[in-house]
């Protein structure tokens, strides 16, 4: 398989670390309503358990009154000293996994609109820094500046992916050009690979080390939901996935926003899908839903029962206009998927093992509705946290729960110690 850039989703503007609440609604940043009952307190803090509606975002506030969010916003901005707030965000994603150590700011440059090019302040891998994920780079800059988009990417540094087979292969070379314009980018499905699952996910290091320190997130994968499942078939989104722009799906939803089907493009037996997973770390209580966590990245999984005698996943439906809830980037329900469609499945493999990162198969062409943010940014302000923003981009951008790849320009780094893809060799 000759390793390219998947997508690049402008995901985010203005409304990554602003300064407060007044001008995150000037700029756009997203608002929802959220209300709870009973106990739902392994889903989120506030808002407060008493049935009335509560307004709650996904935006990292620099001067919030959420204690968490600001050590978290803290230790991002230190590692992001240059970063002018609020900040955008620009999500690209991989064919393969990034090698952690090789990630660097510098290496990306944007060309936008007006003929500029620039290159972010920050490029990181949360959310999506599992060891079976790592191939979604959230970059965060100022791309959408005086009215410019992006354009186009260029890898001009030595970026290094690892790709299936093992080894490594340079990205330097890499370009991505195509409709990167704000009002058109949606997070889309770039490729569903089916896996053959292991029985201890965590114990072979699926989940290494977050189940202790995040256990309203980890363990989310489908063993663990469903324990007779089989199979999985891994989805990866261009951006952040979410209902709304805040909130987040879950395992047993009873209208889930992807549906799987044979070869026939007929939906596989009921006894045959299980559910969701690479959300959170159960099913919400009662009462609860509209509070769920997710580990926030732009990874979903389909968890299958498959016994070998009925019919095999052969594609994925994206739910849009038809049934389901639609796909929607951190960026709100606006930008959400407006037309169904339908990806092949490739595979098949199994669970990765904790390194190195699990290899990817030859990806379908993206659909035609375009890609976006991933839901990567952010956190909660005001309330409910962690509707999954990806690069999606709004999630927790470099969550506290994960350690993560940081690349910063390498200037900065010594001091503070489809559209078209054009393919590398």
């Amino acid at each position: 398989m000759t390793e390219r850039i998947l997508s690049v989703v402008n995901g985010y503007r203005d409304c990554i670390f602003v300064p407060d609440l007044q001008t995150a609604r000037i700029n756009g940043c997203v608002f929802a309503q959220s209300s709870c009952t009973g106990s739902c307190a392994l889903h989120t803090g506030p808002p407060t358990c008493n049935g009335q509606p509560q307004e709650v975002s996904n935006l990292q506030v620099i001067n919030g009154d959420d204690a968490q969010a600001q050590l978290a916003a803290a230790q991002i901005l230190r590692q992001c000293p240059t970063l002018v707030t609020p900040a955008d965000g620009v999500v690209v994603t991989f064919s393969s996994p990034v090698l952690t150590s090789t990630l660097d700011a510098s290496d990306f440059a944007f060309t936008l609109s007006d003929g500029t090019t620039v290159s972010p302040e920050c490029a990181v891998l949360s959310p999506a820094n599992e060891p079976n994920e790592l191939e979604t780079v959230l970059t965060l800059g100022n791309t959408n500046t005086g009215g410019a988009h992006p354009v186009g990417l260029t890898i001009t540094g030595s970026l290094m992916l690892s790709p299936p087979g093992g080894g490594t292969v340079e990205a330097q070379g890499m370009t991505f050009t195509g409709d990167m314009r704000y009002e058109t980018s949606k997070s889309t499905l770039v490729r569903a690979r089916l896996e053959a699952l292991i029985a201890d996910p965590v114990a072979a290091g699926e989940e290494q080390g977050y189940v202790a320190r995040a256990p309203h997130r980890f363990p989310n994968h489908c063993k663990h939901l469903f324990p007779s499942a089989t199979h999985r078939v891994q989805l990866l989104f261009s951006g952040g996935i979410t209902s709304d722009g805040v909130h987040a799906f879950w395992p047993s939803m009873p209208n889930p926003p992807v549906v799987a089907l044979d070869g026939a493009l007929q939906p596989l037996p009921a006894a045959s899908v299980l559910g969701l997973a690479d959300l959170g770390t159960i099913d919400p209580a009662a009462g609860c839903t509209e509070v769920y966590h997710d580990d926030g990245d732009n990874y979903l999984d389909l968890c299958l029962k498959l016994d070998g005698d009925g019919p095999s996943p052969a594609h994925v439906r994206v739910l849009c206009t038809a049934g389901g809830v639609p796909v929607s980037p951190p960026k709100g329900a606006e930008y959400a998927c407006d037309e169904t469609y339908i990806v092949p499945i490739v595979g098949m493999g199994s669970s990765p093992p904790p390194s190195p990162p699990p290899p990817s198969p030859p990806l379908p062409s993206p659909p035609a509705a375009g890609n976006d943010n991933t839901g990567l940014i952010a956190g909660v302000a005001g309330g409910v946290g962690g509707a999954a923003l990806l690069l999606g981009l709004s999630l927790l951008l470099f969550k506290k729960n994960k350690g993560s790849g940081v690349g910063l320009p390498k200037a900065v780094a010594k001091e503070s110690a489809t559209s078209t893809s054009s393919q590398a060799a």
